[in-house]
């Protein structure tokens, strides 16, 4: 971290790319979609674009739904837990709030 605040970022600075994200191998899936599409569809280039991409698209977009369901219900499994705490509790009531422990402990651990 302090080589961007000492010196500039050169190309040899950065972490390498795992070559399946690099941008050749992107490139050759995307001539592989377009090359078999349908050129006179309307919007052609945007639906053979978004084919070729949806994987990548999918492994940003399926953890931030589920980072998102997870801040929506956390206090609401905070408030069971809580309400569990101050009520007797059966077998089946002790391993929920433990489940709840578990969750807020997890909390900084996948939200930094």
């Amino acid at each position: 971290m302090p080589t961007g605040y000492s010196r500039v970022i050169y190309h040899g600075d950065l972490y390498p790319i795992e070559e399946d994200l690099s941008s050749s191998t992107l490139n050759d899936h995307a001539e592989q979609v377009w090359a078999g599409a349908d050129k006179h569809q309307r919007r052609a280039l945007f639906w053979s674009t978004l084919k070729a991409s949806r994987a990548f698209l999918a492994y940003c977009i399926f953890p931030r739904i589920c980072l998102i369901g997870f801040k929506y219900a956390q206090p609401f499994l905070l408030t069971r837990m809580s309400t569990l705490q101050t009520t007797q509790k059966t077998r089946f009531q002790r391993l929920g709030s433990y489940g709840g422990f578990w969750t807020r402990l997890s909390w900084p651990c996948c939200c930094k």
